[in-house]
């Protein structure tokens, strides 16, 4: 398979979640509504977790709850290294039930970004495009919202097409 094949079936991926997402959120579904601007369009921030990776489990409450406070809509998937039973019995055991479900990350997609780590990774969007440098790790509240806003002010200097 090409590079080029790989990246197109990553973008689509991204694409569909980032989309599907927009779609069953009210809230920011009334943020996109008529009589908004284009350019006023919500940031997404998708976080890989993975129940080999220290602390991501544990902190994905904390940081899901700061981003959304922050403005960003969260999404979460889940490192496709990680089989799903494995997956399955970490959730559970720290009641995170919505974490059950999460889609599984495309796994060359991962490796390609530099989402696959031993630490949360996340990876912030806008208007279908991802900022190139990823969020590694788990960081106090205020040094995340920082990073969040920073990679958004930057996707926001391109205009939405």
């Amino acid at each position: 398979m090409s590079v080029w094949t790989r990246c197109d079936r990553a973008w689509a991926w991204l694409v569909a979640l980032v989309v599907g997402l927009l779609a069953v959120d009210a809230l920011h579904g009334q943020a996109i509504a008529a009589g908004s601007e284009v350019d006023d369009a919500p940031v997404a921030v998708l976080m890989v977790l993975s129940s080999r990776m220290p602390y991501a489990l544990q902190e994905w409450p904390r940081m899901k709850r700061v981003a959304k406070r922050a403005g960003f809509i969260v999404l979460a998937a889940r490192d496709s290294r990680v089989p799903s039973q494995e997956w399955a019995a970490a959730v559970s055991a720290r009641d995170l039930f919505e974490l059950r479900d999460v889609p599984v990350l495309d796994e060359q997609m991962g490796i390609d970004l530099g989402l696959l780590h031993h630490a949360p990774s996340s990876l912030v969007v806008r208007c279908g495009v991802w900022h190139p440098w990823p969020i590694l790790g788990v960081m106090p509240d205020q040094a995340w919202v920082e990073l969040l806003r920073h990679r958004a002010a930057q996707l926001r200097e391109r205009p939405c097409s």
